[in-house]
């Protein structure tokens, strides 16, 4: 779950930075003249990231039930539902780093930092679980630690959406 939550955002920042590439060879330009541009550009560019990371996701916790035994099988409908809100997010920051950066070198640099700093304090390099207090805090800030926390509720112990009087819910996590 940690590989795919931070590969996935780099994944998506890289798929986004082509609103980068248009923008330099002017099709960006061009594209915006057309009517009811800016919300089909985004739109477009949302639905193919989402398009991405779900191909993405679907890979690799399939080789992870494969290879290394993931208990994916049980909740799988649990599973895509995070799948779907993490996907979700990591697009939305994807295209708001190139929205936000002027080059694609500043975006690349600046994500780079951002994905990795996320990742170790939002738990995707170790538990977080094995942190102080405190940097567990820290850590729900970042919407990894959300993330991290959705998909160990349902790989690792076997939660569902719904809180049960005998289990806690992933729901809070994946909102």
């Amino acid at each position: 779950a940690a590989m795919a939550v931070m590969m996935l955002l780099f994944t998506l920042v890289a798929a986004a930075g082509t609103l980068q590439d248009e923008r330099a060879e002017g099709t960006l330009d061009r594209l915006r003249l057309t009517p009811a541009a800016g919300r089909a550009v985004l739109l477009g560019k949302m639905l193919v990231t989402m398009l991405l990371a779900g191909c993405q996701l679907a890979v690799l916790f399939g080789f992870g039930a494969i290879v290394f035994g993931v208990p994916v099988g049980p909740n799988a409908f649990e599973l895509a539902v995070a799948s779907f809100v993490w996907a979700f997010a990591a697009s939305a920051l994807g295209l708001l780093f190139a929205t936000a950066c002027a080059t694609r070198k500043q975006m690349e640099g600046l994500s780079t930092l951002v994905i990795l700093g996320m990742s170790a304090v939002g738990g995707a390099w170790f538990p977080r679980e094995v942190a102080p207090d405190w940097f567990q805090t820290v850590g729900l800030v970042t919407p990894v630690a959300w993330a991290m926390d959705a998909y160990h509720g349902i790989l690792w112990y076997d939660q569902g959406l719904l809180a049960t009087p005998e289990k806690d819910g992933v729901l809070v996590p994946i909102l």
